[in-house]
């Protein structure tokens, strides 16, 4: 695993964490993936309950606008500038390999999306994947496709 590997699984671990901080990040991680080696998407809510949101990052070029920074740091301007509080409506596109990736019929709002990250809708080769433990866990039908899993504990 290369340093971009072990940089876009921190960012995407940083996240999760920092979603379970209420008290200073009000929103819920439901599932993060890093598709084809390079791109980190996040799944999230604003609240419990509320709508699904979707964000996509092409992490290597993300990660140069932070000149050296850890993953954990980026991970943090992103929560504060880019997750928490979203102030307007995603598009619902309904991409073919959504439902795999968040477990649910419920619809993603992207505020970025999957397309400018270089995601198209054909099923993407996710390599790590997290959904949300709380949640019920997915069915044989509605599994991510390829190597995709669950992080070990």
């Amino acid at each position: 695993m290369g340093d971009d590997s072990r940089h876009i699984a921190r960012f995407l671990t940083e996240i999760v964490r920092l979603s379970r901080m209420q008290e200073h990040f009000p929103f819920l991680a439901e599932a993060t993936a890093v598709v084809d080696g390079d791109v980190a998407i996040v799944v999230y809510r604003e609240e419990a309950g509320g709508r699904l949101l979707g964000r996509c990052f092409h992490y290597p070029s993300l990660a140069r606008g932070f000149d050296g920074s850890s993953p954990e740091i980026v991970a943090d301007a992103i929560v504060v500038n880019d997750l928490a509080d979203p102030s307007r409506p995603g598009a619902v596109h309904r991409y073919a390999w959504e439902r795999a990736l968040v477990a649910t019929d419920e619809p993603v709002q992207w505020l970025s999306t999957p397309l400018s990250a270089g995601v198209t809708d054909a099923a993407p080769a996710i390599s790590r994947h997290f959904l949300n433990p709380e949640r019920e866990p997915p069915t044989r039908a509605s599994e991510p496709p390829g190597d995709a899993r669950a992080p070990r504990r």
